[in-house]
């Protein structure tokens, strides 16, 4: 019988890994590069997959039963992912990746090298070739391999005075004067371009093409003043003219811009291309949308977009989620967690940050993580969070010796952070980062080995009621990113120091440079599906035999809280 499983149809995130086959230790090295099935990429990733095996529904015919406009498939398959980050370091960039395979015809994938995809057997992943809405395959099943081919993205946007432009180096023109129109529109007009019954210019795809290609031969007039832009609308100096980036300094100067009322319904187009992508190949294409509060916001906000899209769109990562079990007992629930967490690194920074554990409890399924005192709220009194029921971390020993690129105590004095971590987060000083308690207190003499997995920690919970339901989410946390530059004082003789700035050891890269940046946890869980959720009812555990039954409390009322 055919079930539906759910599934994540998109990409997961991707870990550095200098030990992989190929690598030559540059993050730009797709060989260096691994896939953490599980593990999204943003805070919120969503997918969306198209083709255009309907594309004939964009003819247009005339009363006199000919083609104006005439609509064809190609047989390609999009599938975009769009990156939104709720952290605030990323909360004013947003990726959207595309990947574009040409399944015209029956397949065999390739990347954009034309190197064969294999699936985790080894095998050439392959296809069946589109299927168009008659039934049949294009070119019977051969497809075509196309030739010069471009990508690009087609984006609505309106500008309006006083507001900074938030997209550059595209090429844009006038919705009303937009591909397809046959004299320019205005807000009144009673025909548009594309309505049904209204004429259609027949070179719209030609125009596409040449917007996306920045070729400007056998332009009328007109075109050439709507869809290419020199700094000086007024003159439009062929000298001055970037056939490929339109210049923005003379937008508030264009006659669109300037016609009532004020403002322009912009279009932009991105684009890249030339490229051959023949049967099978699988061609990738991302672009970034960046804000920013002003000038100087936007520009580091920009900066930090590159420092992402060289760590495959990825900021900042907490370490990996704990893997948790819970045991209950009469007046007792006791939750055990691995210690994966610990051997995490960075994918940005590449250090070994790992700081310590948080314990969240909830009553209500965690829809809530602790009473109306347990809110945090920021300086502002905007709610960012919950204290922890519980919360450990490393000893101050063990802050000092650990290695700043590797999970271990066994490195030269420059290698180590040098310092114990605790303390109020100087960056978000609402929340802690822990009292140097150590891991001695929970851990294991034994890993507890349950269905293959092993457990080194374990926290008892003795504040439950029998019989209520109890929702518990283990995190793990690191230490944030520090200043890259520390002032040390050395004496000087005679009581006196010197302040001298020094390479913070926990810090040597300068990430984050001046301020550095605050810790960082991972997600608590929504459901039982996310490894360190879990939901459990403390209390005597059900017997085979329902021989003796009984109802405790009896009656039993709904609303006390106990299950039945």
């Amino acid at each position: 019988l055919a079930t539906n499983e759910s599934f994540w149809p998109g990409r997961w995130s991707q870990d550095y890994n200098t030990f992989l086959p190929g690598c030559d230790n540059s993050r730009k090295d797709p060989d260096c590069w691994e896939e953490v099935p599980g593990r999204f990429v943003s805070d919120m990733d969503v997918y969306m997959e198209f083709d255009d095996r309907w594309a004939h529904r964009g003819n247009v015919v005339n009363t006199n039963n000919e083609y104006e406009t005439t609509g064809y498939p190609t047989g390609l398959r999009v599938m975009a992912t769009a990156h939104s980050y709720g952290v605030s370091y990323a909360e004013d960039i947003m990726f959207v990746t595309v990947n574009v395979r040409n399944e015209s015809g029956d397949w065999c994938a390739e990347d954009e090298y034309g190197v064969p995809v294999l699936d985790s057997e080894g095998n050439q992943i392959c296809g069946d070739g589109m299927v168009m809405p008659d039934g049949t395959k294009l070119n019977r099943g051969k497809g075509f391999d196309y030739k010069d081919m471009s990508l690009g993205f087609y984006m609505d946007a309106d500008i309006f005075p006083g507001e900074p432009l938030k997209m550059t180096d595209w090429h844009w023109f006038d919705w009303y004067s937009r591909p397809g129109v046959t004299q320019a529109e205005g807000n009144s007009s009673g025909c548009l371009a594309g309505s049904p019954g209204c004429p259609q210019a027949r070179n719209k795809e030609e125009i596409l093409y040449k917007i996306m290609t920045g070729d400007t031969t056998n332009l009328m007039e007109d075109e050439h003043e709507w869809y290419f832009h020199t700094p000086n609308p007024g003159t439009d100096l062929g000298t001055e003219l970037n056939p490929h980036f339109d210049s923005l300094e003379g937008l508030k100067e264009e006659p669109a811009f300037l016609r009532e009322p004020d403002g322009l319904d912009c279009v932009l187009i991105l684009s890249c291309g030339p490229f051959d992508l023949p049967v099978g190949r699988e061609v990738p294409f991302s672009f970034c949308i960046i804000f920013g509060q002003n000038e100087e916001d936007l520009i580091n906000n920009a900066k930090f977009a590159q420092v992402m899209y060289n760590s495959r769109y990825q900021g900042f990562t907490p370490p990996t989620r704990p893997t948790v079990h819970a045991v209950t007992e009469q007046g007792k629930v006791k939750l055990y967690w691995d210690n994966r967490a610990e051997s995490s690194t960075d994918v940005v920074t590449g250090y070994a940050d790992f700081e310590g554990y948080k314990i969240y409890k909830s009553q209500d399924g965690g829809e809530t993580w602790g009473a109306p005192s347990d809110m945090v709220y920021d300086t502002d009194g905007i709610f960012v969070g919950w204290q922890p029921h519980a919360q450990f971390d490393l000893s101050a020993e063990e802050d000092s010796l650990h290695c700043t690129y590797t999970n271990g105590f066994n490195c030269d004095e420059k290698e180590s952070r040098g310092h114990s971590i605790k303390g109020q987060d100087p960056y978000s000083p609402w929340f802690n980062l822990g009292s140097d308690t150590g891991f001695d207190v929970i851990r294991l003499d034994e890993p507890y080995v349950v269905n293959g997995d092993s457990f080194h920690y374990v926290f008892e919970d003795i504040d439950v009621v029998d019989g209520l339901e109890y929702t518990y989410s283990i995190v793990s946390y690191d230490m944030g990113v520090e200043p890259p530059f520390q002032t040390v004082y050395e004496p000087i003789g005679n009581g006196q120091f010197n302040a001298v700035v020094d390479t913070n050891y926990s810090n040597p890269d300068q990430w984050a440079s001046p301020e550095g940046y605050a810790y960082i946890e991972n997600s608590r869980g929504t459901t039982v599906l996310d490894r360190n959720f879990v939901q459990v009812y403390p209390g005597v555990q059900p017997q085979v035999s329902l021989n003796n039954v009984g109802v405790v409390p009896n009656p039993y009322i709904v609303r006390s809280g106990y299950k039945e």
